[in-house]
C-alpha cells in the first residue's frame, strides 16, 4: 500500500512539474487568466497565497507580459516569504527583465541563502544584459568567501562567467 501511495505522489509531482513547464503552450486566454490570478494572490496578506501566486506567475509568464507583470515581480523581491522572493527572481530572469538588475543585486544580501543563490543565478541567466551587476556580484562573492558560503560563492562565479560571456547563458531568451 505504501509503495502504491508513494508512486501516486511521485506521479502527481511529475504531472504538476510538466504542467508548469509546458504552461507556455497554453492558449493566450488561459495564460492571461493564470497571470491575473497569480497577481491577485500575490496581493494577499496570507504568505502561502502569495507563494502560490508567485508560482502561478513563474509557470505562466512569458516575455510578452514583461511590462505588465515586472512591477509585481519587483515588489515581490521584498516579500517576507523567501519562496516568493525566490520565484520572483526566477520569473524576472525568465522574462529577461534587465532593468530589474539593481533589485536582483540587492537580493545578494538576502538573509536566506537560497534567495542569494537564486538572485546570482538569475543575474547570470540574463547574460551580458546584467553587466551592471558585476560590482555587486564581486562584493557579494567576497562576503560569501569570508563567510565560507561556498554555494553562494560558486553560483556567483558562474554568474560572472555568464555575464562576461566566458560561459554560455541560454536558459531563457526574449525577442
Amino acid at each position: 500500500m505504501r509503495i502504491r501511495f508513494t508512486g501516486a505522489l511521485t506521479l502527481a509531482a511529475l504531472v504538476a512539474t510538466a504542467w508548469t513547464l509546458n504552461a507556455q503552450d497554453w492558449d493566450k486566454k488561459t495564460i492571461e487568466k493564470m497571470l491575473k490570478d497569480g497577481a491577485k494572490k500575490m496581493a494577499s496578506a496570507n504568505p502561502q497565497e502569495r507563494e502560490e501566486g508567485a508560482g502561478y506567475i513563474l509557470g505562466y509568464i512569458t516575455c510578452a507580459y514583461r511590462a505588465q507583470y515586472q512591477p509585481v515581480l519587483v515588489k515581490a523581491l521584498k516579500d517576507s516569504n523567501p519562496k516568493v522572493r525566490n520565484s520572483a527572481a526566477q520569473s524576472l530572469e525568465k522574462i529577461q527583465a534587465a532593468d530589474a538588475v539593481p533589485d536582483l543585486v540587492a537580493l545578494l544580501d538576502d538573509p536566506d541563502r537560497d534567495v542569494q543563490v537564486r538572485a546570482a543565478y538569475a543575474l547570470g541567466g540574463m547574460g551580458k544584459a546584467a553587466v551592471s551587476a558585476e560590482p555587486g556580484l564581486r562584493d557579494a562573492q567576497k562576503r560569501a568567501r569570508a563567510q565560507k558560503n561556498s554555494m553562494v560563492e560558486g553560483t556567483i562565479e558562474v554568474a560572472l562567467d555568464e555575464i562576461s560571456g566566458k560561459r554560455a547563458s541560454n536558459r531563457y531568451k526574449c525577442p
